[in-house]
């Protein structure tokens, strides 16, 4: 089954040139394009039959960060053409979201796309190196240390996050609610004395609560 995509820019020009990327491989199928975020999202409410399983947006706009994370919270996966600082993004890609630069090929936009749809995380060189400068100071303490030690639970939710699941799939592969989902991810960044979801997975990583497979 093709990958279904909507595409999100607000220059003709730049929707019609990811248009002909997606429309270009027998493994996608374009299904809609719009100005903005806020605009698919009505959309989709809209039309509740219209599935979208990866949305490829650029960047435009001070209110994008809260749309995209909106999209993100709606278990929409997202590819993002930014060349915003990587302060700014990081967050965003924390929470699930690829990021590449607006001067990425046509490769490097169908690779991302397929990592996201399967529930990796792709991302512009200078972020990754926030991610780690991030998560590196963050917290010297080792797991003994730990106010309050993860439960079992919650290190089962630790782990989907290190897969890069957002937290509609993580209640999806537990069988619990959404909220309890968003409850579990409070507590372990709590927990960990970490700000954001990768800043968490790093300091699993790195005390052995997870290990890469």
């Amino acid at each position: 089954m093709a990958t279904r995509i909507a595409v999100v820019a607000g220059a003709p020009l730049v929707q019609a040139g990811l248009s002909r990327i997606v429309e270009g491989s027998q493994r996608f199928e374009l299904v809609a394009v719009a100005l903005s975020l806020q605009a698919l999202q009505s959309s989709l409410a809209r039309q509740p039959a219209l599935q979208v399983d990866v949305v490829i947006a650029e960047r435009s706009g001070a209110d994008e960060p809260a749309a995209i994370a909106a999209a993100l919270d709606a278990g929409l996966h997202v590819v993002l053409l930014s060349d915003a600082e990587p302060s700014e993004l990081a967050p965003l890609v924390a929470a699930g979201a690829a990021c590449l630069p607006t001067s990425a090929s046509d490769r490097e936009i169908a690779a991302a796309v397929e990592a996201v749809g399967a529930g990796l995380i792709a991302m512009r060189s200078d972020l990754f190196g926030e991610l780690l400068h991030r998560s590196s100071g963050a917290n010297e303490r080792r797991p003994a240390e730990l106010v309050e030690p993860l439960t079992p639970r919650e290190l089962q939710v630790l782990r989907l996050l290190a897969g890069g699941f957002a937290n509609k799939h993580i209640a999806h592969d537990l069988g619990i609610s959404e909220h309890t989902a968003k409850f579990h991810v409070g507590r372990i960044l709590g927990k960990l004395d970490a700000a954001t979801r990768a800043e968490a997975v790093a300091i699993g990583l790195r005390d052995g609560l997870i290990e890469v497979e």
